[in-house]
């Protein structure tokens, strides 16, 4: 199995119109997340069940939510839910031209682990 060093996450509920419909555009910026050496995947979850779900362990308030982690440490996307604001802000921390954003549930786990 393959070490991911960046990965972008999206933790939507797949039972609302909303949801589906901005991980159908994130999609879309697959090709530029590739050339990145990005890796996407959706998370499916629903706002009862977070907890359960990676949304409890990240700190997450709210779906659709989009996390970025860039060699293991979690950053939380927090500007438009627009896929091409999405694909901006993944450029930017591919090439250092960013502020990280953590939740205090992340604050905590990286505590723990280091």
């Amino acid at each position: 199995m393959e070490r991911i060093d960046d990965l972008l996450v999206l933790f939507y509920d797949p039972s609302k119109k909303k949801h589906r419909d901005f991980a159908e555009d994130l999609g879309a910026i697959g090709d530029d997340a590739e050339r990145l050496d990005v890796k996407m995947v959706r998370f499916q979850a629903d706002l009862e069940s977070k907890r359960k779900s990676g949304g409890g362990v990240y700190g997450l308030s709210h779906f659709p939510a989009v996390v970025y982690f860039e060699g293991g440490v979690p950053n939380v996307y927090d500007g438009d839910l627009a896929a091409e604001d999405v694909q901006h802000w993944v450029h930017e921390h591919k090439t250092g031209g960013h502020a990280v954003k953590v939740t205090g549930a992340m604050l905590e786990e990286l505590k723990e682990v280091s």
